[in-house]
């Protein structure tokens, strides 16, 4: 028997609770690590975070940028006066 959208969203959300409350005890429970991130390990995590922060911006830039491109590009072939090709 397939289950009904209404048993289906009921599972999904009991899913999630589960989800939530194993990671949020987890995270609650647990104690303060006490390890030193040494300078290299440190410069290398800082250069992966700004790669990532660097790829979202630009990902987010495009996004907004490339539908401006092409209404611009739009236009300027739409101002320009259609050419009929000379017969010879």
């Amino acid at each position: 028997m397939h289950p009904t959208p209404k048993n289906s969203s009921r599972a999904v959300l009991f899913l999630c609770l589960v989800f939530v409350v194993c990671s949020s005890s987890t995270t609650l429970a647990g104690e303060g690590a006490l390890a030193y991130v040494g300078p290299g390990a440190g410069l290398g995590m800082l250069g992966s975070l700004l790669a990532l922060v660097a790829a979202i911006l630009i990902g987010l830039l495009g996004l907004l940028l490339y539908p401006i491109m092409l209404l611009r590009k739009t236009l300027r072939k739409r101002g320009q006066p259609k050419t009929i090709p000379s017969e010879q």
